[in-house]
This record gives structure tokens, C-alpha cells and sequence, in this order.
């Protein structure tokens, strides 16, 4: 279990009532806009683990979507940076979908990010453009 070896914090109360499990923030989610609205939960995500703490800024989207609109890594080289790995497992456990990158964010450090795109880590439509089919 990821939480066996990271500690996960989010900002927002209702994916903190749900313990971000996408099935339950639908569920909430539908009692609180109306039917066949679409919705995003922003909630800020901080993962503490070995190499200290990374910081995010995340858009959980009705359609399971995720994407990281903003991050400050707890390390910055990808080889040795365990907060992506981190935080796309977490994710993909609550059952939402691999994580996106924002254009922003991915154009802010193409390099860094193509590393993890490659690793099927993230997904990247810029990236995808750019560096065209990879192996899933």
C-alpha cells in the first residue's frame, strides 16, 4: 500500500470526506451539483516521503480525469524522484485515471516530465504531439 511508505495530505474537504476515492466523490458529487453536470474538485496534494515533500496542485474531474496544473518537486532529478511514481499509483488506486500533465506544467520542464511520460507515469497530450506513439 502506497500510504505504507508515503504520507498523503490533500486540501479539500471533499476529497478528505472521501479519502479520495473517485467512486465516492461522484457519490457526493451528485448530491451536491445537479445531474449530468460536469464538476472539478481542485484540491492541493502533498506527498511526504523519502526525499522530502513535493507539492501539488491537482484538478479531479468528473469523467475520472486528474491533471497536475502545478508542482514543486521534493527532488528534481527524474531518476531519482519517487513523487511521481508516488502519486500515480495513489491515483490510479482511488480509481481515477493516470494522471495529465497541464501545458504549463509539462512546458515548464519538458525534459524532466518526457521521462515519466515514457514510464506511462503521466499522460501528456503536448508530449504526445511532440514525441509521437510511446509503448503502453
Amino acid at each position: 500500500m502506497i500510504e505504507d511508505y508515503f504520507n498523503i495530505e490533500l486540501s479539500d474537504l471533499t476529497m478528505l470526506e472521501c479519502d479520495g476515492e473517485y467512486k465516492s466523490v461522484c457519490d457526493l458529487m451528485s448530491d451536491e451539483v445537479i445531474k449530468g453536470r460536469e464538476w472539478t474538485v481542485a484540491s492541493s496534494l502533498t506527498i511526504e516521503g523519502p526525499a522530502g515533500l513535493a507539492f501539488f496542485e491537482i484538478d479531479f474531474n468528473n469523467d475520472g480525469k486528474t491533471i497536475i496544473t502545478g508542482y514543486k518537486p521534493s527532488i528534481n532529478d527524474a531518476l531519482y524522484n519517487t513523487d511521481i511514481s508516488c502519486l500515480s499509483a495513489w491515483i490510479c488506486s482511488k480509481g481515477w485515471k493516470i494522471p495529465e500533465l497541464s501545458i504549463d506544467v509539462v512546458a515548464g520542464d519538458t525534459g524532466f516530465w518526457r521521462y515519466f511520460w515514457e514510464m506511462n507515469l503521466v499522460d501528456s497530450e503536448y508530449l504526445d504531439i511532440r514525441y509521437g506513439s510511446r509503448n503502453r
